[in-house]
């Protein structure tokens, strides 16, 4: 749950416009109660086909963790103007605009959060925009438009999946020029400041295999970080009930157990641990100065005991919190 309003579920906000080309988008500041740290704000951009309030768990989460957060219905979308959305690279363009406006209201530190199409447009934004981008959170995202849409067609349509490839590449190219050549992956390299790029193994809209972490290999960003989400699906950063945080939980213990942390190595030179305490953060520097956004304990059972988290698990309990 979230600070909200007394008639809503909807949290505290504020609502502007800014334009995008000739058309008024409609956006919202939420958390303008708390103070804002460094000028830091994160750009939520949406989905394709939704609008602001299909993202409001990760809006109350971020609320919840101190951040100001700004939302928006991008073109022909909810409260904003056009007759409809355009096309791939017109997510980029709105997400371009709304980053230009955040700076004109002086916020130097935007954290851009896509998911699915906008995370598409988060990680091609990066290709134009990487001086006014702080971080970047990019969730079940691919890398081009033309090339993801043959492949979920391919089962269906066989051969003629690349004619539509083909005809998705000019359509766009027509419509958006230069923004209708942006690759996702390119924007990540080019970029060269922390990237977190996660994926649900589960999706079955932006499947592993045509997703953009399915390109990790070719990721030359040395900030960049990549997580799968064995057991999540379209929405992986979503944990709904208890029985998701404990399965999150005991996936953090299996990874210290695999020692497969991404930028940390265990030496178990001394044994493995006989407890083990984990906060769990948006961020690095959050450790210093920020709030966890879920803690779990790991404690044996009966303490003076020559246990460990590896070889007696039995002998464990799991707390959250």
């Amino acid at each position: 749950s979230c600070e909200a309003d007394k008639k809503s579920d909807i949290p505290r906000r504020k609502k502007i416009e800014f334009y995008s080309g000739k058309n008024k988008l409609t956006g919202y500041f939420y958390g303008i109660n708390q103070n804002k740290v460094n000028n830091k704000v994160v750009l939520v951009v949406n989905g394709y086909g939704v609008t602001y309030n299909a993202y409001m768990p990760e809006i109350c989460e971020l609320i919840n963790c101190g951040y100001l957060v700004f939302s928006y219905d991008m073109t022909g979308c909810g409260e904003s103007e056009g007759e409809n959305i355009k096309g791939f690279a017109q997510f980029i363009i709105d997400a371009q605009n709304a980053v230009l406006y955040l700076k004109k209201q002086g916020l130097d530190k935007i954290i851009a959060f896509g998911h699915s199409t906008g995370a598409y447009a988060v990680a091609a934004l990066l290709n134009i925009q990487k001086e006014n981008l702080n971080k970047a959170i990019i969730i079940s995202a691919f890398d081009v438009p033309n090339k993801f849409v043959r492949m979920c067609m391919q089962k269906k349509m066989k051969c003629f999946a690349y004619l539509l490839q083909f005809w998705i590449a000019v359509f766009e190219k027509i419509q958006f020029g230069k923004y209708a050549l942006l690759s996702g992956k390119d924007g990540v390299n080019k970029y060269q400041k922390p990237v977190l790029i996660i994926q649900g193994a589960k999706d079955d809209q932006v499947e592993v295999n045509n997703s953009l972490y399915s390109l990790r290999k070719d990721v030359i960003n040395n900030q960049a970080e990549f997580l799968l989400e064995k057991n999540r699906g379209h929405y992986p950063t979503r944990i709904e009930n208890e029985k998701d945080r404990e399965a999150f939980a005991r996936e953090l213990l299996q990874m210290y157990k695999d020692d497969s942390f991404y930028s940390t190595k265990f030496s178990t030179d001394r044994g493995y641990a006989t407890s083990l305490d984990m906060n769990i953060y948006l961020w690095k520097e959050d450790i210093e100065d920020g709030e966890s956004v879920m803690t779990a304990e790991y404690r044996p059972v009966e303490y003076g005991k020559d246990y460990d988290v590896v070889n007696n698990p039995d002998k464990f309990q799991l707390y959250i919190d």
